[in-house]
């Protein structure tokens, strides 16, 4: 298993589809050779979520790709708000479990934490 700092964001659809482009049933971790060189490997990455979500999810969101979508700012916001809640949990726990790590986490990542006040 690959470091946590050498994992890319992949998408089962591209991110140039923006209706699906923020969507955590697209998006699963991925080393850079998957995501890049091997593009995604998309049918082995819709294969997974097939069968992590359900069968079918796939083309569904296949189907919802071909709406045209442009997010508003607002959105834009929200899914930063989102996200930025899920990333300080994550770090959270794994500065709770080894306090070595805070050495390889950028202090902006750490900004709001409230952990070593």
């Amino acid at each position: 298993m690959e470091h946590w700092t050498k994992i890319q964001n992949g998408h089962f659809i591209s991110r140039g589809r923006y209706i699906t482009r923020f969507r955590p049933d697209n998006c699963r971790p991925q080393c850079y050779a998957c995501n890049i060189r091997r593009n995604g490997e998309q049918w082995l990455f819709g294969k997974y979520l097939d069968e992590y979500y359900g069968k079918g999810h796939c083309e569904a969101l296949y189907r919802l790709s071909l709406r045209t979508y442009e997010p508003t700012k607002q959105q834009y916001e929200d899914y930063i708000e989102y996200y930025e809640g899920h990333v300080a949990a994550i770090l959270a726990r794994r500065i709770k479990r080894d306090s070595s790590e805070r050495s390889r986490i950028p202090e902006k990542a750490l900004q709001g934490l409230h952990l070593y006040k």
